[in-house]
C-alpha cells in the first residue's frame, strides 16, 4: 500500500511555466472595494461544525449593530469573517468581549488591508476575571499590575511592588474548556486521549 502512495506522487510536477515566481503588478495591492476597518476574522472554539447562518443571528442580537452584519465561512480553518456595515459596530463586538456562542469561546481579531484571513492570530482572547480576598489597603495599579502579570497578559501594563497577599479568583463569563487537558475547543465529556 505504501509503494502505490508513493508512486502516485511521483507524476506530480511543476512544469516550467508553474514553477516562474510572479510578482504582483502595483494595480493588484490597490482599487480594492474591501474596507477592511470594517472587517473582523474570527473562530468558535469547538470541534464541532459551526451553523453560520444561527451564530449571524445570535451575534446580531447580542451585539445589536445599528447598521447589521454579515457573517461568511469562505476562509477555511473554521474561520469566519464577520463584516460590519459601521465601524462602532466592529468596535462594539471586539471591545465587548469574551463573547461565546453556544457555550464556546469566540476569538475574535482584526485584519490589515495586506493580511490573509488565514493567518490573521487567533490564539487569544481577553477575559474578565474577579480577584477576591485583597485587603482594602491593598487594592490599587500595583495589586492589578502584579495580578494581571500572574495571570498572562495584562491591558495597559506598569511596573509596581507589593506585598504577598493570597488571592482566589473567579472567572466571569467563562466558556467551556476542557477540565483535563485546559483546551477551550472541547469540554471533558468528550475527551479524546
Amino acid at each position: 500500500m505504501e509503494e502505490v502512495i508513493a508512486g502516485l506522487g511521483v507524476g506530480l510536477k511543476l512544469t516550467a511555466e508553474e514553477e516562474e515566481e510572479s510578482l504582483l503588478p502595483e494595480e493588484a495591492w490597490s482599487g480594492s472595494n474591501t474596507n477592511t476597518n470594517l472587517l473582523l476574522v474570527g473562530r468558535v472554539l469547538t470541534r464541532k461544525e459551526v451553523n453560520v447562518e444561527a451564530l449571524e443571528r445570535t451575534m446580531s442580537m447580542v451585539w445589536s449593530p445599528v447598521k447589521g452584519i454579515e457573517a461568511t465561512r469562505k476562509i477555511g480553518d473554521g474561520r469566519i469573517l464577520f463584516t460590519f456595515r459601521h465601524n462602532f459596530d466592529r468596535s462594539k463586538a471586539l471591545d465587548g468581549g469574551p463573547w461565546s456562542f453556544d457555550k464556546n469561546l469566540i476569538v475574535l481579531n482584526t485584519i490589515g488591508e495586506t493580511e490573509n484571513p488565514r493567518y490573521v492570530n487567533l490564539e487569544w482572547a481577553e477575559f474578565n476575571v474577579h480577584v477576591e480576598g485583597i485587603p482594602l489597603g491593598k487594592m490599587n495599579k500595583a495589586m492589578a499590575i502584579h495580578v494581571g502579570d500572574r495571570l498572562g497578559c495584562l491591558k495597559n501594563r506598569d511596573k509596581g511592588d507589593g506585598d504577598i497577599v493570597v488571592v482566589t479568583f473567579k472567572y466571569e463569563r467563562l466558556s467551556n474548556f476542557c477540565y483535563f487537558c485546559g483546551l477551550m475547543d472541547h469540554i471533558s465529556s468528550n475527551y479524546e486521549k
